[in-house]
């Protein structure tokens, strides 16, 4: 141990952290100039670590841009110790973990999280500690130099979470870091320029306007030190992160700060400086200083230039020297003043619950239920914080009754939103927050964040809800935003559209977006007022309070909130018929192949979906389908994403709808043919079988374990786990310890079980197989579009593209696919497509072992859904899932 502590050179133990804090924390700065901070407690259900590098994509030459990016995500591919490209994923992942990375423009950020028994193993990240490995790709020396010249450990910053002790923490630290070679570089630096509508000028006048007001006001000390109180409120109450976004973030900040304030740094507020402030106002913010970013489709005419990669027309012009002018000698106008005090911060943070720090959140329990309501409430003795959750779910399916009805339910909650931007505010400045949105089945309302004052924002809120008048200048301007949005859905991302897509085809009543759309127009104020009126009449209210509240006061937030209402003779019981959730479609048994298309008018890119239907929500269903799923997820993103390179966006994973219907789904978004694409994901899906039958015992045992470590993972804050619940009130289920439930489950299930699953559900060979496919295409709109304008690289399917123009095209004759054209099944061979080779390890690399033997198979022809609303009208739906209110919870556990 002596040897390793010489390299240290300096030790923290006096970070400074929250009184509600409970985690250790030691900061090391070692001889190579590596800054480290430790982060300890015996309890956490989730090890976790983060290397950052202070250097991003501004130190990329103008040759080669997107060299810090591609550097990024090659590190993580291979290392002598994990030689297979998809070894270092399988270790964190198939361990209930998780691993990414970003690059920004001044940082590379790498992160994971896994079981925290196996944090020693995961933590030798060697692939940072030693040069990229050799790749037959051209822009490896380009990858080689930009590592060489910019990492180095006086440029990286690690944070490590472990329920190790601080000392066997460092110990772990040492063992693999150590040795990173210092290269003494100096902080990046980056030029000052790196990046190179009709009332425009009214708002820029207006806000010099505010500035004028700022310097007759002067600087206030009671606005410096209500914003110091505040800053000091949230780091004293802040919640605790999800391990890896927590590490990744400390990683991210600790050379801003001194090691001894990396966790409060950010919240510091220690000096009123009023000489600063003035001189920020006269010297900077002035009108001779400023420089405006127009964006808007009228532009097109007049900007002439365009820049080399996305092909985006741009014009530069110095701003008129009238507006500048006027700028500097704006008069100032009484509405616009400095703010009041403001009364929404909160000043009392005493703790109602008087138990102990249980060792999980408590469970909702229902207080209240009648004709109008059902009130769950749960005490917060887990998280131990001053702040509570408030959801309402008011439901009734007028809000969904056509296309006209959508769209109004709609703009009132958006007219409600738009009236409360400038009240509520202070509100959000003072830790209190809502949020209030349309469902098919009616509005959801909730209000969250300390608890001191949260009566007062929900008394407000509803106030607004029930007292609301329509401006018929508001109306006009929320209908157009509306009316954008539903026209820009065919410009959207096509992965997005195609979920879009699947939950439409298998909802049993939805409206898709030209529906909505050809309603707008006809919406008129006084249809808007009728409709508002309609809406609150008959509701019936779900509502779930937990956290710093007593039973007493979740009564009486929910007796405020009936009353309220009820004064402006709304909240009528509701009609039994509009109470129920929607269902989901049953796709007939008999293996039906059902596809379904959608263009887009944006991208030359495409996107694909398909859908395997398996069965309803049941403890059991669910724990077998997400075990299998947990099994599987790595093995599809490293077979179509990194192997066969398809493209960037690849998923995988369970498919659930609200009315407990679920199934198996990938999705891919590629610039290949979409038949292409539709035949490497069923060729993935038919090696699943041997994959999972092949699979070594202690392997499968491993990754059932490190799923159930995930599966019984806490949220780390308060929200996460709330909403969790919330879910179970919204979906009727009201199975609050569903994780505890479905993991004992998950225990006892073996690998012959994921097969009978696989068998039934899942395999190209059984005839309950029940597929549905959406494929999103590029339409004559966008196309022409691309074609009017120079190539261009969707940002998204960046690296992919990157990667495909790289690697060389493939000699084996026999890594090819077989298309007979015009007939009606494809013969497809599945082999390794365009891999990323290592000429040094591939032939000893174990990887082999893995790789999808190549066989033929044959595809069924897609039965293609030409008329939605025929389809559907021949389709029964799936009941609703079951609801476990009123199960003996004793005999689940004996399941």
């Amino acid at each position: 141990m002596a040897s390793l502590d010489s390299t240290i050179v300096r030790v923290v133990d006096n970070i400074k952290k929250s009184d509600s804090d409970s985690w250790n924390y030691r900061g090391l700065e070692l001889s190579n100039e590596m800054l480290v901070v430790l982060i300890s407690h015996p309890n956490i259900d989730k090890a976790a670590a983060a290397l950052d590098v202070s250097v991003g994509n501004l130190a990329d030459s103008r040759d080669v841009p997107g060299t810090a990016h591609f550097l990024e995500h090659m590190l993580f591919m291979g290392s002598s110790k994990y030689p297979g490209e998809n070894e270092y994923s399988k270790l964190i992942e198939g361990n209930g973990g998780y691993k990414n990375a970003f690059t920004s423009g001044d940082h590379t950020n790498y992160r994971f999280d896994i079981n925290p028994n196996l944090l020693p193993e995961a933590l030798d990240v060697e692939s940072l500690r030693t040069t990229p490995k050799q790749r037959s790709i051209d822009i490896r020396q380009v990858l080689l130099d930009f590592h060489k010249a910019e990492y180095s450990s006086n440029r990286m910053s690690l944070a490590v979470l472990g329920n190790q002790s601080l000392d066997e923490l460092q110990s772990l630290v040492m063992k693999s870091f150590n040795d990173v070679p210092n290269k003494k570089l100096k902080p990046a630096k980056y030029p000052s320029d790196p990046y190179g509508e009709s009332r425009w000028e009214e708002i820029i006048y207006i806000i010099y306007q505010y500035i004028a007001m700022l310097r007759k006001e002067g600087p206030n000390e009671w606005i410096f030190n209500e914003c110091k109180n505040l800053e000091a409120m949230y780091f004293q109450f802040r919640e605790k992160e999800p391990a890896n976004d927590f590490v990744s973030n400390l990683a991210g900040r600790m050379r801003n700060y001194p090691l001894t304030e990396c966790l409060s740094g950010d919240y510091e507020m220690r000096e009123f400086r009023p000489d600063l402030i003035i001189e920020e106002l006269n010297e900077y913010l002035i009108p001779s200083k400023m420089r405006v970013f127009l964006q808007s489709k009228k532009f097109t005419s007049i900007a002439t230039e365009k820049e080399k990669w996305f092909g985006t027309q741009y014009k530069q012009e110095y701003l008129p020297e009238e507006l500048i002018k006027r700028c500097e000698t704006c008069e100032l106008i009484p509405e616009l003043h400095l703010p009041i005090p403001n009364k929404f911060i909160p000043t009392d943070f005493h703790l109602f619950s008087k138990e102990q720090h249980s060792a999980r959140p408590q469970l909702p329990i229902k207080i209240k239920e009648n004709e109008f309501c059902r009130l769950f409430y749960g005490e917060d003795t887990f998280y131990r914080l001053p702040k509570a959750y408030l959801y309402f779910e008011l439901r009734n399916s007028l809000g969904c009754a056509d296309p006209l009805h959508s769209s109004m339910n709609a703009l009132y909650a958006g007219l409600v939103k738009d009236s409360l931007t400038e009240i509520v505010y202070p509100a959000q400045l003072g830790g209190l927050h809502y949020e209030l949105f349309d469902l098919k089945y009616g509005i959801q309302l909730t209000v969250y964040g300390f608890n001191h004052k949260i009566k007062q924002l929900l008394e407000t809120i509803i106030d607004c809800m029930v007292n609301i008048k329509v401006d018929p200048q508001r109306f006009e301007i929320l209908k157009e935003k509306l009316k954008a949005s539903l026209k820009s859905f065919p410009e959207r991302d096509p992965w997005e559209m195609a979920h879009y897509g699947l939950k439409y085809l298998t909802a049993e009543h939805q409206w898709n977006y030209g529906e909505l759309l050809s309603c707008i127009d006809n919406i008129t104020v006084h249809n808007l007022d009728s409709f508002i009126t309609q809406m609150l009449t008959r509701f019936f209210t779900d509502s779930l309070m937990y956290g710093n509240l007593t039973e007493d006061h979740a009564l009486e937030y929910m007796n405020l909130f009936v009353q309220k209402f009820q004064e402006k003779h709304f909240y009528q019981l509701l009609f039994p018929g509009m109470w129920f959730n929607q269902r989901e479609l049953t796709l007939p048994e008999g293996y039906c192949n059902y596809a379904y298309k959608m263009l887009n008018d944006a991208h030359k890119i495409y996107a694909i979906e398909i859908y395997l239907q398996c069965f309803q929500q049941t403890l059991e269903n669910t724990a077998l389908l997400e075990l299998f799923c947990h099994l599987v997820h790595e093995r599809c993103y490293d077979q179509l994403r990194t192997k066969e390179q398809l493209g960037y966006s690849v998923s995988s994973g369970a498919h659930r709808s609200l009315g407990g219907i679920q199934g198996f789904s990938v999705a891919v978004q590629s610039p290949k043919n979409l038949d292409h694409v539709n035949q490497r994901i069923e060729l993935f899906i038919d090696s699943i079988r041997d994959y999972i039958s092949n699979m070594p015992d202690h392997v499968f045992k491993k990754q059932r374990e490190g799923y159930v470590v995930k599966k019984v993972e806490i949220p780390k804050g308060m929200y996460d786990q709330v909403h969790k619940f919330w879910y179970e009130i919204t979906s009727h289920q009201f199975c609050f310890d569903r994780p505890q439930l479905e993991v004992e489950i998950i225990k006892s299930l073996e690998r012959t079980d994921l097969l009978h699953f696989y068998d039934h559900y899942i395999s190209l060979n059984s005839i309950h197989r029940r597929k549905l496919s959406v494929h999103v295409n590029s339409s004559a709109t966008a196309l022409q579009r691309i074609d009017d304008e120079e190539p261009i690289i969707d940002e998204e399917t960046e690296l992919a593209a990157v990667l495909d123009e790289e690697l060389p095209s493939p000699t084996d004759e026999e890594n090819t696919e077989k298309i007979i054209e015009g007939a009606v099944e494809h013969t497809v061979k599945l082999t390794e497509q365009s891999p990323i080779i290592d000429t040094i390890t591939d032939k000893d690399s174990k990887e082999k072992e893995n790789i999808i033997s190549e066989k033929q198979i044959n595809l069924p022809k897609e039965e293609w859904i030409d008329n939605v609303y025929v389809w559907k009208s021949k389709m029964p739906c799936y009941p609703l899932a079951q609801s476990y209110e009123n199960i003996d919870i004793p005999v689940l556990h004996r399941l």
